[in-house]
């Protein structure tokens, strides 16, 4: 499953995230979790130490990840740290 930190950030492309929201429950209630079917996502993580590239985002890996999902004011809410690509 897909880390969930300020550190990481997660990019699939609208059809994929299509894909993640149409697996998950048609509906829930307040704050229920739900993890999607896993899909392609582009990761890309922040380097976090000390040294001249600290700060910088570098593309970590191309891999199949699922997502946790929030009901929340009547829809699927993504976690924060999911970009869905303008195809």
């Amino acid at each position: 499953m897909a880390r969930q930190d300020s550190h990481t950030e997660y990019i699939v492309s609208k059809d994929a995230y299509n894909m993640a929201v149409s697996s998950l429950p048609t509906s829930g209630t307040a704050e229920q979790k739900a993890i999607s079917m896993p899909i392609t996502a582009m990761q890309y993580r922040q380097n976090v130490s000390q040294t001249i590239n600290a700060g910088k985002w570098s593309m970590w890996g191309i891999s199949l990840e699922s997502f946790e999902f929030t009901w929340q004011d009547g829809v699927w809410q993504p976690p924060a740290n999911l970009i869905i690509r303008k195809d």
